[in-house]
C-alpha cells in the first residue's frame, strides 16, 4: 500500500489558499487519471460546486450511527460503500442533506470522519474544517486522523488558523502551506513543541510580508485600481510557505528572509539567547559578554537550525 502524503493549508479567508489548491488538484488529476478525487467543501464555494456531486445521504448515516449504538454491531450505509468505489474523476460532496437543507455542525463533522473511514485510493480535499470543529481532541476526530495513514488516500486539510492543530494531526502530515493567518503561534507552544521553532520561523517571514503588503495598500489608498500595485500587494499578502514537518526544512523564501526571521525569533525567545550567550562566556572562562559575544551568539544559533533552510 502506498504512503499517504497529507498537506495542512493554514491561512484566512481570501488569503489565496482555495486558489493554490486547485492548481494542485488539477495538477493530481492529470498526474493520476486513473484515481479519483474528493472534495468537501461546507461553503460549497464556486471554486468547488461546479464539480458533480455524489450521492451521499448525511441522514442516512445518523441514522446508522444511533442503531450501531443500540446494537453494537457495524452497518455499513450506501452512502459510505459510495465511498469505497468511486471511478476516476473530480467529485464532491455536497454539504446539503437530501432535501436540500444546509449541513450543521454535527452533520459536516459526521460528513468529514466517514470520508476519512471509508473513502480510499484517491485525493481528498477537506476545506474550511474550522466551519465544524474548533478542537482536533475530540475522539471521533482523532480516530479517522490515524485511519487516513493506511488509507492510500492523499489528503489536503484547509484550515483557517493554526490554532486547532493538535501532534496528532502533525503526525499525519508530511507538509504544511503556511499561509497568513494572524494567529499567535505561542499560544500553542506547548502543544506543537517539536514543531515551533520550525513553524514559528516560517510565520514570522509570512507575517512580515503580509505587513509590507499592508503598509502599501495603505499608502496608496487606490492601490486595487492600479494593476502594478496590486500585483505587488496581493504577491506580498497572499504569500506562503511549504514546512516540510518530517524533514523539518523550509521552502519557498530567500536566505536573507530566514536569517532575519531567526534573529526576531531569537528577540522575542531571550531563553535560547541566553544559552547560546552562556556558551561562550563558558568556553572563554568569561563573565560579561562584549558586543562580539552577543553576535556571535546570534551566528552560532542560526548556524545551528541552518538545516531548516533548503
Amino acid at each position: 500500500m502506498r504512503e499517504t502524503f497529507v498537506t495542512l493549508a493554514t491561512g484566512l479567508m481570501g488569503i489565496g489558499k482555495s486558489y493554490i489548491t486547485e492548481q494542485m488538484v488539477r495538477a493530481y488529476a492529470k498526474a493520476h487519471p486513473k484515481r479519483s478525487i474528493l472534495i468537501f467543501d461546507p461553503n460549497y464555494e464556486e471554486s468547488w460546486n461546479k464539480f458533480p456531486a455524489i450521492y451521499f445521504d448525511i441522514m442516512e448515516i445518523q441514522k446508522a450511527k444511533k442503531e450501531e449504538a443500540k446494537q453494537g454491531i457495524r452497518i455499513v450505509t450506501p452512502s459510505e460503500k459510495n465511498l469505497k468505489k468511486l471511478p476516476p474523476g473530480i467529485f464532491i460532496i455536497a454539504p446539503f442533506t437530501i432535501y436540500k437543507e444546509p449541513m450543521n455542525q454535527p452533520q459536516m463533522l459526521l460528513t468529514m470522519v466517514t470520508i476519512c473511514t471509508n473513502y480510499r485510493g484517491g485525493m481528498c480535499l477537506l476545506e474550511d474544517v474550522n466551519k465544524y470543529t474548533i478542537s482536533f481532541e475530540k475522539t471521533e476526530i482523532q480516530s479517522a486522523f490515524k485511519a487516513i495513514r493506511h488509507s492510500s488516500v492523499d489528503y489536503i486539510i484547509h484550515l483557517q488558523s493554526f490554532n486547532p492543530i493538535r501532534p496528532v494531526i502533525f503526525e499525519a502530515t508530511r507538509l504544511i502551506r503556511m499561509h497568513y493567518d494572524g494567529f499567535d503561534l505561542y499560544k500553542i507552544k506547548e502543544k506543537i513543541s517539536q514543531y515551533f521553532t520550525l513553524c514559528r520561523i516560517a510565520q514570522i517571514i509570512i507575517n512580515t510580508k503580509y505587513r509590507k503588503g499592508e503598509e502599501i495598500a495603505r499608502k496608496y489608498v487606490d492601490w486595487e485600481r492600479v494593476p502594478h500595485l496590486n500585483r505587488v500587494v496581493n504577491a506580498y499578502k497572499r504569500f506562503f510557505i511549504w514546512v516540510f514537518t518530517k524533514d523539518e526544512y523550509i521552502t519557498g523564501i530567500e536566505k536573507d528572509d530566514f536569517i532575519l526571521a531567526c534573529n526576531d525569533y531569537l528577540t522575542e525567545s531571550p531563553a535560547e539567547y541566553k544559552a547560546q550567550l552562556q556558551k561562550i562566556l563558558f568556553l572563554q572562562s568569561r563573565k560579561s559578554p562584549t558586543l562580539a559575544d552577543h553576535n556571535q551568539a546570534r551566528a552560532n544559533w542560526i548556524r545551528e537550525h541552518w538545516r531548516y533552510y533548503r
